[in-house]
């Protein structure tokens, strides 16, 4: 049971986060669990390259790409800035607010729209003379919401989408996510006019946007990138029958080949993602091997493939170990409790959503709240959650129904 012993290491350090004085990433405590089952000799090294799913790193690398390069040129704040000046109150302010970034994670990496988020929200309050704190939570639940909504939308559902064998992932997701996504996004929106009364009723002064590009050429070659993206994607939810990594490696491709910043570019890709996913691969599948999943299917652990045992054990359990990790630990009991399709977005709902219950269910939350508070703008924990639980029950409820209705 030497695999079983290194994932529980693994998970209390990711749930502990720190070792004295020294903090690990959760990349890091993955990585040293991959290699210690490779040492002991609980997988094989042929077994843990075999292990690996290349599409989904494939997949993650080109979305990275392209966000860094959108990111590097100033394109993704300049559209942020460019929606976002066009309001002309509180309300409306906030209305585009939650639908600019929701759209955004639905269609790029979450993480990514994080990174934007709290600078651009920041520095257009200092211009519009309005208090940044209801916008930059606001963008914290939308983001989280937006990216349910797609089988890529954040790096937990591509793993669902692909690991749970689904025929049509953004076919299942239209069916069974977006709907309850949408409505959690309406009743975010109803919901802010409760939490920030005074900033609804708020007059926003009109300004002349400023122009947020850094680097025009890139700018010009990641809107190319952008559109072939747009255009790949668009083919597959229609029903094309090229993988989903090469939704996302063509355009990395061509930006990574013709831009001048190449290594720059590659340079600001998330590698600790990938490292954490190709290091989870190998420890989860050296679990596997050991048979202690099917133990616990096996003792009567069909409960956990039921919708209300996914959706609690997902929200609470998040808090604790981060979805990412959840979800990989969890995969492998629907896998083998024979669980249909309501399950596993059930799954990739409730990890979504855990996101907004604490700051710490999410890792967009992490980052948008850090860059928040290096510009000055202090978000706590108890005030996040403040708002967090009541968006996070009523989402949780309009998901659950919506999935017994729909299923």
């Amino acid at each position: 049971m030497i695999a079983l012993i290194v994932l529980g290491i693994v998970l209390a350090l990711i749930a502990v986060r720190q070792v004295g004085r020294f903090s690990i990433p959760i990349y890091l405590a993955m990585l040293a669990g991959a290699l210690a089952v490779l040492l002991f000799g609980a997988i094989s090294f042929g077994d843990a390259i075999l292990a690996m799913n290349f599409e989904v790193l494939l997949f993650l690398f080109g979305m990275f790409v392209l966000c860094s390069a959108l990111e590097a040129s100033g394109l993704l704040e300049e559209a942020t800035n460019r929606i976002l000046c066009r309001a002309a109150s509180g309300r409306q302010l906030m209305l585009l607010n939650i639908a600019l970034f929701a759209f955004g994670s639905a269609l790029l990496v979450n993480d990514s729209m994080a990174v934007v988020a709290a600078p651009m929200l920041v520095y257009l309050s200092l211009r519009l003379k309005v208090d940044p704190k209801p916008l930059l939570y606001a963008a914290c639940f939308a983001i989280t919401l937006g990216a349910m909504a797609t089988p890529i939308g954040n790096p937990q559902n591509l793993l669902i989408a692909l690991e749970s064998g689904m025929a049509d992932p953004f076919g299942t997701f239209a069916r069974y996510l977006v709907p309850p996504a949408l409505i959690s996004l309406a009743v975010l929106f109803a919901l802010s006019k409760a939490f920030w009364p005074r900033f609804w009723k708020s007059r926003v002064q009109k300004i002349q946007g400023i122009t947020m590009i850094r680097d025009r050429g890139l700018a010009q070659l990641s809107a190319v990138a952008v559109c072939l993206f747009a255009l790949l994607l668009l083919m597959k939810w229609l029903g094309a029958g090229f993988a989903l990594w090469m939704v996302a490696m063509p355009p990395a491709l061509l930006l990574l080949a013709a831009s001048r910043r190449r290594l720059h570019i590659a340079r600001k890709v998330d590698w600790p993602t990938l490292i954490f996913f190709a290091a989870m691969f190998v420890l989860m599948q050296a679990v596997w091997n050991e048979g202690a999943v099917q133990k616990i299917v096996n003792g009567g652990g069909q409960a956990v493939s039921q919708l209300g045992s996914i959706i609690g054990i997902t929200i609470v359990a998040s808090q604790f170990i981060s979805n990412l990790p959840l979800v990989a630990l969890y995969l492998p009991l629907l896998s083998k409790a024979g669980a249909g399709a309501v399950s596993y977005v059930a799954l990739a709902g409730a990890a979504s959503m855990a996101g907004n219950l604490t700051i710490m269910g999410a890792a967009s939350n992490v980052i948008l709240v850090e860059a928040a508070r290096r510009r000055g703008v202090e978000i706590s924990f108890w005030e996040f959650s403040k708002f967090g639980i009541i968006v996070t029950l009523a989402s949780t409820l309009i998901l659950s129904l919506w999935l017994g209705i729909a299923g």
